[in-house]
């Protein structure tokens, strides 16, 4: 009863922190993406971040509760260890022999399950920019009758995204068999090494041993329940690096903060040789100079694309511009709050 009672509410504490750690995580890129400037919105697609926000936060911690367990199997193979060193020092000597081959086995496997991963997290936002595009450019979709090419497309991608599903399954689900197989070779020859002792040299006892063999194989299952949880950290490596990428601040648009309160326009909005680009060497506004006073209208005019939008919001500062190339009443944009300038 108290065993069931305790596994209960340790399974209900490694759920609350791993549900803990996914509400976390996304609060964390929530913050980041309103962090940012607008540049960086025009630079990502809005599926790809709504993927990473919230399909690849509940992915992790999914994936990640089996590590729950890790103490638990850590200090369980302890035990077991020490319990086989009392029986036979010899025969656990030669047994750890058998750890650095499995272990050398393993992260083959993991490392080709950890590139795979990568590709996925690379296909799934991918195939999650698709679907946010043409689900947003539907009408377009439709006036240009490009259906069918939209569904061979996507099926295309779908079909690669699968094909990356079942090469990261079929990495996962050959490590108990391998493991298995190493362990039980090794297991094996202890038999026949327990077998010899027994009669031939007539030391040791027939029971300490079956206690040995029956050990040996409990801590089979706890170094597999090991491997699972490196394999779990393994397909997750895809989706913790875009996340990483998200949350690391370099290169990122950011606007910087003024002290100075915004009252009111007094006078006039100048723009003051300026220049602007979204790319580098890409220059959609360059060298534009003129004024707009307060209570005048003043009309922008010009084909798609020239930076009318861009003028407004630049003024809005929604993207960074070059310091004193926008000044209201004379004083540089940029030593405006945001809060009271917007």
């Amino acid at each position: 009863i108290l065993k069931n009672i305790m596994q209960y509410l340790a399974a209900l504490s490694a759920s609350q922190q791993f549900r803990k750690l996914s509400s976390n995580l996304r609060k964390l890129i929530f913050s980041c993406y309103l962090n940012y400037g607008k540049l960086f919105f025009d630079q990502n697609n809005t599926g790809y971040l709504h993927n990473v926000l919230l399909d690849f936060t509940t992915f992790i911690a999914a994936q990640l509760k089996d590590l729950g367990g890790l103490l638990t199997q850590l200090f369980t193979l302890s035990v077991y260890m020490i319990l086989m060193f009392i029986i036979s020092w010899k025969m656990t000597l030669f047994t750890l022999i058998i750890f650095p081959i499995l272990n050398h086995v393993l992260n083959w496997l993991i490392k080709k399950i950890e590139k795979t991963s990568k590709s996925y997290a690379e296909s799934y936002s991918a195939i999650s920019k698709k679907i946010s595009n043409v689900l947003m450019a539907i009408s377009l979709v439709k006036l240009y009758t490009t259906e069918e090419q939209e569904k061979e497309h996507f099926a295309s991608m779908s079909d690669g995204l699968e094909k990356l599903e079942y090469s990261i399954d079929k990495k996962n689900n050959l490590i108990t068999p391998v493991q298995e197989m190493i362990m039980l070779t090794g297991i094996l020859f202890l038999v026949s090494v327990m077998a010899f002792v027994v009669v031939k040299e007539k030391s040791g006892s027939i029971g300490s041993f079956m206690i040995y063999f029956y050990i040996l194989r409990k801590s089979q299952g706890v170094i597999g329940a090991l491997s699972r949880i490196k394999s779990s950290f393994a397909i997750v490596s895809g989706p913790i690096l875009t996340i990483s990428k998200i949350l690391d601040e370099k290169d990122k648009p950011f606007i910087t903060k003024g002290q100075k309160e915004f009252t009111g326009l007094e006078d006039k909005i100048q723009f003051n040789h300026l220049n602007f680009s979204y790319k580098e060497g890409v220059e959609v506004i360059k060298d534009i100079t003129f004024s707009i006073e307060k209570g005048k209208m003043l009309a922008i005019v010009g084909p798609t694309g020239t930076g009318k939008t861009t003028l407004i919001n630049l003024i809005l500062r929604l993207y960074e511009c070059p310091p004193s190339s926008i000044l209201i009443d004379g004083i540089d944009i940029k030593e405006f709050t945001l809060e009271s300038l917007r």
